[in-house]
């Protein structure tokens, strides 16, 4: 691919022109951010409820711990409150089925450094009452991109269903576009790209192939070796290859949408935001390399 100019704006003779990115760019290095948030999903069903003793030495442990910022207590009430509020739509989970009881209490943080996330979730997964120990660390994109475009993977990767997009829509989910196709290829990619080095209002835009999404997805899950690029077990936990773009003008998102949504080889397409406040939580992700 040919590397991307950086949009910028130029004044002559009181006229602005735009030189529009030709790129993309590959992916910033970094950087990597190592600090995040933790859940601890107390015993319920699946092992034995712990007792006041018990819930008091869990607690303990996790303000005594030095990686720990703040140690929140979560409700069954205040799971399904949260719920309701950030993802059972994004989920596909019809909130009208779920109750309170279904959800599972649990003690919740921000943690000051993820650097050694697995020695952390080991050693509290191993308290008695504690059912999960699962850490998220603040996603890679965060400020480096405003919207992305994820293209199709191969059947075995990608999950049966999709929400695209706006992460915000709830209700009827459209058609699945990549459903009974396979990956997207070299030339539906470089027609993507074409259609946003169009795009005015885009002031740079990067190509992250499957390697650096599944790189993300296990950064993104605690993974203390997330640089070898292995993604998480699990269908759908993949490397989603796709575009991600930082922009001058909220009015491209909107832009951007129509000129890309219906091409074909793009599955979804989504602004950063929308996902950075969902992907805070364990095993969020129905959308690889996200």
């Amino acid at each position: 691919m040919v590397a991307a100019v950086v949009l910028v704006g130029l004044v002559v003779g009181g006229v602005r022109l735009l030189v529009r990115p030709v790129g993309p760019l590959p992916p910033p290095e970094g950087p990597w951010p190592m600090t995040g948030k933790y859940t601890v999903m107390l015993c319920s069903g699946q092992c034995p409820a712990p007792t006041r003793e018990e819930r008091a030495a869990i607690e303990a442990r996790l303000r005594a711990m030095p990686q720990v910022e703040t140690v929140e207590f979560e409700s069954r009430q205040d799971a399904y409150d949260r719920m309701a509020r950030e993802g059972a739509g994004l989920l596909g989970l019809p909130l009208r089925y779920l109750e309170p009881d279904d959800m599972q209490e649990s003690y919740r943080g921000r943690l000051r450094t993820s650097e050694r996330a697995q020695a952390f979730t080991e050693e509290v997964g191993r308290l008695p009452g504690v059912a999960m120990a699962h850490v998220n660390r603040t996603w890679f994109w965060k400020g480096k991109a405003d919207v992305a475009v994820l293209l199709c993977q191969p059947p075995e990767e990608r999950m049966e269903d999709h929400l695209m997009n706006d992460y915000r829509t709830v209700g009827d989910r459209p058609k699945d576009p990549c459903k009974g196709r396979g990956a997207a290829t070299r030339e539906e990619r470089d027609a993507v790209a074409a259609r946003l080095a169009a795009i005015d209002g885009i002031r740079a835009f990067y190509f992250a192939d499957e390697k650096h999404s599944r790189k993300v997805r296990a950064h993104l899950d605690g993974d203390d070796d997330f640089q070898s690029g292995i993604a998480p077990p699990g269908k759908g936990n993949g490397g989603a290859a796709g575009f991600w773009i930082k922009i001058d003008d909220t009015l491209a998102v909107p832009a951007i949408r129509r000129a890309v949504t219906d091409l074909p080889g793009v599955s979804l397409v989504f602004r950063v935001a929308d996902r950075a406040s969902f992907a805070a939580t364990p095993r969020s992700g129905g959308y690889s390399g996200v």
